[in-house]
């Protein structure tokens, strides 16, 4: 919700700046944490579920996954084009259009990211 602010002087602007501060942070759905591999990164279960998808996505058996084999699983997500587009550009690191196992991995671990929100 946008507010007006007319600033008068110097004490009124840092209010209104103090206040901005404010707003910014109470939007967060948690508080900041440090980074940390455990947060961000996949569990062994994570892990072992995404292998299992690899090897049902892989249909010619050729260790990678082909951008038409991943285009049903990503398609089942819900997410939209752009989000899954980017997900993918940020997944496929040699840019080669198809992915190993760990970019998979990636793949797959950002779109469950993107949709936990």
């Amino acid at each position: 919700e946008m507010q007006p602010v007319i600033f008068a002087g110097g004490e009124q602007e840092h209010q209104a700046a103090a206040h901005a501060r404010g707003r910014q942070r109470s939007r967060s759905p948690s508080p900041s944490r440090p980074f940390t591999q455990d947060r961000w990164a996949p569990s062994q279960r994570e892990k072992r579920k995404y292998a299992s998808l690899f090897t049902r996505q892989d249909w010619d058996n050729d260790g990678f996954i082909q951008g038409h084999e991943a285009s049903s699983l990503l398609e089942r997500s819900g997410l939209d084009m752009q989000t899954l587009g980017t997900c993918w550009e940020h997944a496929d690191r040699d840019r080669d259009g198809k992915l190993n196992f760990l970019e998979f991995v990636c793949l797959v671990h950002l779109v469950t990211c993107a949709l936990r929100g």
